[in-house]
């Protein structure tokens, strides 16, 4: 017998090869009324060594294997066949007290794409905090004026600094984007390219 527990629930069935069992509404798990053929209230842990060893984030999920999205047969540890969106978010950053210069700036980090606002004249910023290994920040000057990120600059904790490829500053124009990607390695953030 195979035992499948269900929250405070279990049921034992006899070992098959395949067990298809329909449920027409979709089936829930800790959700006594599905909206989806697969319905959970809760976390999930998907893969043989993970399952029973690993607990899931707080309502998320973690897989051991590839995922596919509308491909049967992925070739990395995600393949997209088509498309993919970052959600945009607003920040106000303000000016600092007039001073338009910001050490370990704190940013939503439930977002990469971040569109900021505020300073009311060229600012500086000398680090961002909440980095971890191989996040990605995408920053859009939304602001009329410069947006300057500081290389290494000890006005920041050392591990919310930017490094750059030239070992200098880099300036991003009124509406220009900046891509940024966290090194753990390193323990800074990557200004990886600019537009603007």
């Amino acid at each position: 017998l195979n035992t499948i527990f269900l929250g405070l629930i279990a049921i034992s069935l006899f070992t098959y090869s395949t067990v298809k069992i329909t449920f027409p509404n979709g089936f829930g798990i800790d959700q006594a009324s599905p909206v989806s053929k697969l319905d959970v209230n809760g976390n999930a842990t998907i893969g043989s060594s993970y399952s029973g060893a690993n607990a899931a984030p707080t309502d998320g999920a973690l897989v051991e294997g590839d995922v596919g999205i509308v491909v049967t047969s992925p070739n990395t540890k995600i393949d997209i066949e088509g498309d993919i969106a970052f959600r945009e978010y607003t920040q106000d950053i303000g000016t600092n007290g007039g001073t338009n210069k910001f050490d370990d700036l704190a940013i939503n980090t439930d977002y990469s794409f971040i569109r900021l606002t505020g300073p009311d004249g060229n600012f500086e910023i000398t680090g961002i905090s909440g980095g971890v290994e191989g996040r990605v920040l995408y920053l859009y000057n939304a602001t009329e004026n410069d947006m300057k990120f500081k290389f290494d600059d000890s006005l920041s904790s050392a591990a919310n600094r930017f490094y750059s490829y030239d070992e200098s500053d880099n300036i991003v124009k009124r509406r220009g984007i900046a891509m940024l990607i966290y090194s753990a390695a390193d323990s800074r953030w990557i200004v990886g390219s600019k537009a603007g």
